[in-house]
């Protein structure tokens, strides 16, 4: 993907950030031990899933 495609698909940060969260739940959330954690919540303010443990 050259970056006027990239640009062409997303056009702002959010439509961007949102296609991204998308493909890693579709693929798991794994945390970075290895383990598969089912229980997890999305941080929006950091971009990030935190694990609760």
């Amino acid at each position: 993907m050259n970056i006027f495609s990239f640009t062409a698909n997303f056009d702002n940060e959010k439509v961007c950030v949102n296609h991204f969260k998308s493909q890693r739940d579709n693929l798991g959330v794994v945390c970075k031990s290895g383990h598969t954690e089912t229980e997890h919540y999305w941080i929006k303010s950091r971009l990030s899933y935190e694990y609760k443990m």
